[in-house]
């Protein structure tokens, strides 16, 4: 996820229409996230994306900010989907961006009145830290402490983070976040 960067095919595409003298000058048609926005969740598309409408219509695709959830097909995926869709489906909320994500999503600390959505979902075991993406502090403890609790998704003696369940040959030895693989081919 690079944040406000533009994309790659985008910069080859201006360097060669330039070679041929039509410039670049505009990026494709998308829509300018604002920094911070307020409107109603009218999706929950899983325990860490959502869509947002303001009061002018405008439609924002929102994935909250420095965690990751089950994907849906995964374990814990639908269930992490309802907690997210039970505190906020139909309800008005804040959303503070920190940046855009690589499928144009506004990747945002998500609060209702004064919960910040992204910890209780943290708390809960719902999700997990995405350490890649983040500064740590708080989230990294109230993920250890779910972890600790066997919270959630902790309950699971081996969870699979979403990252490894995409992609699952591990590369190097196992670690906490790559575990041993499940299936074992002797050649």
């Amino acid at each position: 996820m690079n944040r406000n960067v533009v994309s790659f095919p985008l910069v080859i595409l201006c360097a060669v229409a330039a070679l041929f003298g039509n410039g670049c000058s505009t990026l494709p048609d998308t829509e300018e996230v604002p920094q911070a926005f307020t409107g109603k969740v009218i999706a929950v598309h899983s325990g860490d994306f959502m869509t947002v409408i303001d009061s002018s219509n405008q439609q924002f695709r929102v994935r909250l900010a420095e965690i990751v959830a089950p994907d849906m097909k995964q374990a814990y995926g639908t269930t992490s989907r309802q907690a997210l869709t039970d505190k906020i489906r139909g309800k008005t909320v804040r959303v503070a961006v920190v940046g855009v994500d690589d499928a144009g999503r506004a990747d945002g600390d998500v609060y209702l009145g004064d919960r910040w959505i992204n910890m209780e979902m943290m708390a809960e075991g719902a999700a997990w830290h995405y350490r890649k993406h983040s500064m740590g502090g708080a989230l990294a403890d109230a993920e250890r402490k779910a972890r600790e609790k066997h919270l959630g998704l902790w309950a699971d003696k081996h969870p699979v983070p979403p990252w490894v369940y995409r992609n699952p040959m591990p590369i190097g030895p196992p670690s906490e976040d790559r575990p041993q693989p499940l299936i074992r081919f002797g050649w």
